[in-house]
């Protein structure tokens, strides 16, 4: 299977973007970019718990995003980013396997996928965990529960505002 290859063959890289922590830096980091049609959006969910796939289809669906793709793995992300195109993609950062976090750094690795926007996705909000992200480039973060409100936020500094 290429993506498990993918997987072993990737090295991880550390570069310290600042991660945006309140609504007014997160609407200032989206100033600019296009205004995406909501219907018109591709993303990729990963999350290892069925339930909150459901949650995250529910939330897009709200925002009018319905071009959902759902996987549970980081193997499974990979063939999926590999083969598809994809706008946005949320990972959940833990995960059994490869976790969210060290996806995140093999995808910033990766020419084909180092620009893609992503949000991760945790329940572990941690002051450490959270400096750990941030020094592996993460930007934009999502608390479980994901409510739609949160969720348009970050979709909106990530790939700019929705129409």
């Amino acid at each position: 299977m290429f993506a498990a290859q993918w997987i072993r063959s990737c090295r991880f890289i550390k570069d310290g973007i600042n991660c945006c922590q309140s609504y007014s830096e997160i609407d200032s980091f989206a100033k600019g970019r296009r205004m995406p049609k909501a219907e018109s959006i591709r993303v990729l969910c990963v999350d290892d718990q069925e339930s909150m796939l459901r949650l995250h289809r529910y939330a897009f669906a709200q925002l009018g995003i319905r071009n959902v793709t759902e996987v549970t793995s980081a193997v499974s992300a990979i063939d999926m980013i590999l083969k598809s195109e994809f706008d946005l993609v949320t990972l959940d950062w833990n995960m059994p396997g490869t976790d969210g976090l060290t996806l995140f750094k093999m995808l910033r690795k990766h020419p084909q996928t180092a620009k893609l926007p992503i949000i991760m996705v945790t329940g572990n909000a941690e002051e450490s965990s959270v400096k750990t992200a941030i020094a592996a480039g993460v930007r934009l973060f999502l608390r479980k529960p994901v409510s739609v409100r949160d969720l348009k936020v970050r979709v909106e500094a990530a790939i700019g505002k929705l129409t």
